[in-house]
């Protein structure tokens, strides 16, 4: 059994023995990562975006003739895109492949494709009734 609570350097004798299990099991709920992003992460999110898009408007303003630029001029605002296709994204290997933007890595600084069709699963409008 491993110990827990002493150095192994230490020849102090262990303070706790837990068993692997246990540590395993402790192991996998400290990295366990949110399914939703928060509201401080939507809302900074959102902030991101508006600012590609006045830089964006900002340097088409200015006579900026590039085939990039081209392409950030026709992808829709922040203000355009439904709140599924903000906080979601494509992904192959996950459930009714979409997942959650947060769980891309370096999600904060590279684009994502925006344009993609909502599965029978995910709606890009609620369901009307309830």
């Amino acid at each position: 059994m491993p110990c827990w609570g002493s150095s192994w350097r230490s020849s102090a004798p262990c303070k706790y023995r837990l068993p692997t299990a246990v540590l395993l099991q402790f192991w996998k709920l400290s990295r366990k990562r949110r399914f939703r992003l928060t509201d401080t992460q939507k809302y900074r999110h959102r902030l991101r975006l508006r600012a590609v898009d006045t830089v964006v408007e900002t340097l088409v303003e200015s006579g900026v003739k590039l085939r990039a630029m081209e392409l950030a001029r026709r992808a829709p605002r922040e203000h355009e895109l439904t709140p599924l296709q903000k906080y979601w994204v494509e992904s192959k290997r996950f459930r009714h492949g979409i997942k959650p933007i947060h769980w891309v890595p370096k999600w904060t600084r590279v684009a994502h494709g925006r344009k993609w069709t909502p599965s029978a699963v995910h709606h890009a409008e609620p369901p009307k009734g309830k």
